[in-house]
């Protein structure tokens, strides 16, 4: 099956960060063309995603951890796949934020086709070790307890 992802990764986190003062000089301090793609991107409404999947709302390693337990299953995850927006990239690495562990909106679940609108984040597996698969090697999901 196919690791889906329908919704906007750490939108809802990052969209509170930047309300508090250090956020907001920030997004001044962006020049006016990426400050009109970041309101863009945090305004965008999405579908909320599949009904029988896991939310975004708990940070997407906490969502797809989630998922791999309810469904008992192991995950080899494209680590390209899970990157989030470049707008988010920005803001988070400026304010000492990690984007995997920030609220979004939408969700993840499993499908076996992909529609529009839809993003691939990886496959699961009959073995599981939940993976993440990246250009020289690969790497392990951890409980999102012990920290990414």
């Amino acid at each position: 099956m196919l690791i889906i992802c329908r919704g906007a990764v750490a939108a809802e986190g990052l969209s509170k960060a930047l309300k508090t003062p250090e956020g907001r000089a920030l997004v001044m301090a962006f020049p006016s063309r990426f400050r009109e793609g970041l309101d863009a991107f945090l305004n965008k409404k999405e579908d909320g995603g599949e009904a029988d999947g896991v939310s975004l709302s708990l940070g997407l390693m906490q969502a797809l951890w989630t998922l791999a337990e309810r469904e008992k299953c192991g995950m080899r995850l494209f680590r390209e796949a899970l990157r989030p927006n470049q707008y988010v990239i920005e803001c988070c690495e400026r304010l000492g934020l990690d984007p995997y562990r920030l609220p979004g909106r939408g969700s993840v679940f499993l499908a076996e086709n992909v529609r529009e609108g839809e993003q691939v984040l990886g496959i699961t597996t009959k073995e599981k070790s939940r993976i993440i698969q990246e250009r020289d090697g690969v790497r392990f999901l951890v409980p999102p307890e012990r920290g990414y």
